[in-house]
């Protein structure tokens, strides 16, 4: 589900942002020498990403989200190939582990902010963001393929942070590989799967813990990167599924995958690499888009349905739930419902019913 409800502003040009780009590098650095550099590498999509942490604690808190897409493979994911260069590098640090303050950026800080804004800048090649609502602050160089992540306490991020970090980054850099951050859940074979698309409550989560609960392959319950050419092709970004206290109960299976401590009436993070490393999955072909809907029926059916409707329940949920809209990624959407089938799952209450309607839709297409 996408995060707590912000409001992004138009991007302002400013000058400067390479000079505040460097104050904060530097900051980083002061960071790192009292704290060292943890690194991973990534792939996501195909494509390295390394990240360099000041200190293990941020890192920590986001790698469970991420672990999957561990470049060294399951045995030892912590190593960093000094060999091989990374196509984005993410320099990352909170102010609490480190002792490290970020700069002082007084656009980022007016005191007319509302706690709801996400405010943007950019110019010299530089894009830039502070998002109030999380208090994180990230930056992107796209000539030097280069990601700031910064937040001052590693205790303190949210649920919808921790489950989904580097969203806007992802977003941001992304977007000129052809690639989009999707709001979608994504499940399947190896060989092709379905996205599943709708706004948050329409069962997205229910019926991707429940596939991979049956056997199937598991690459997302929230967001995917979507890439359109030469086929559709959804690569997963986070292993954690996102339930409410609710449908977590419906699912016992889950309980060692379970992570506590978010606030009441917050959803639980399953961090699903941990529990079935075997079932996820690094992406696979889209052979089709299935929009859920909770029914009072006890077992679960589809149709076959328009598709506009089938974007009408995938746009708007992505276009208003990333944390900076981008109507960039409207064609991308448009042209995959035009180009796979879609349909209307209608989830019964019987969970062991729904996992066989995904595949009896993957078999007949």
């Amino acid at each position: 589900m996408p995060g707590r409800p912000t409001r992004a502003e138009a991007p302002a040009v400013r000058s400067g942002l390479r000079r505040d780009l460097e104050a904060i590098l530097r900051a980083f650095d002061r960071a790192a020498e009292g704290t060292g550099v943890v690194g991973r590498d990534l792939l996501v999509g195909g494509l390295r990403v390394r990240l360099r942490a000041a200190g293990p604690a941020l890192l920590e808190e986001f790698w469970p989200s991420l672990s999957h897409l561990g470049a060294e493979g399951a045995g030892d994911v912590s190593k960093v190939d000094v060999d091989r260069s990374p196509d984005l590098t993410i320099v990352l640090w909170d102010s609490a582990s480190t002792g490290t303050e970020l700069p002082s950026i007084p656009w980022m800080f007016e005191s007319e902010q509302d706690p709801r804004t996400t405010r943007v800048a950019r110019g010299d090649g530089l894009r830039m963001a502070y998002r109030a609502s999380e208090h994180e602050l990230v930056a992107l160089d796209a000539r030097e393929n280069l990601a700031v992540l910064w937040v001052p306490d590693h205790k303190e991020i949210s649920v919808h942070v921790r489950g989904a970090p580097f969203l806007v980054i992802w977003h941001w850099w992304m977007r000129a590989r052809d690639a989009h951050p999707i709001h979608a859940g994504a499940v399947g074979e190896p060989d092709g799967g379905v996205l599943l698309v709708g706004r948050g409550g329409s069962g997205k989560s229910t019926t991707a813990v429940a596939c991979l609960l049956e056997g199937m392959s598991y690459a997302s319950d929230d967001y995917v990167m979507l890439k359109a050419s030469p086929e559709p092709y959804a690569s997963s970004l986070y292993c954690t599924a996102k339930l409410d206290p609710v449908q977590a109960s419906r699912f016992p299976e889950l309980e060692p995958a379970l992570r506590g401590g978010s606030p009441p009436g917050e959803k639980v993070l399953a961090f699903m690499h941990a529990f079935r490393p075997d079932r996820v999955i690094g992406g696979f072909p889209v052979r089709a888009v299935l929009a859920p809907r909770v029914t009072d029926g006890p077992r679960t059916t589809a149709r076959q349905i328009r598709a506009a409707e089938a974007l009408a329940a995938l746009a708007p949920s992505t276009l208003l739930g990333l944390p900076i809209p981008d109507a960039s990624a409207f064609g991308v959407m448009a042209d995959l419902v035009r180009r796979v089938p879609s349909f209307r799952l209608e989830l019964g209450s019987d969970l062991s019913s729904i996992a066989p309607a995904v595949r009896g839709i993957l078999a007949a297409i």
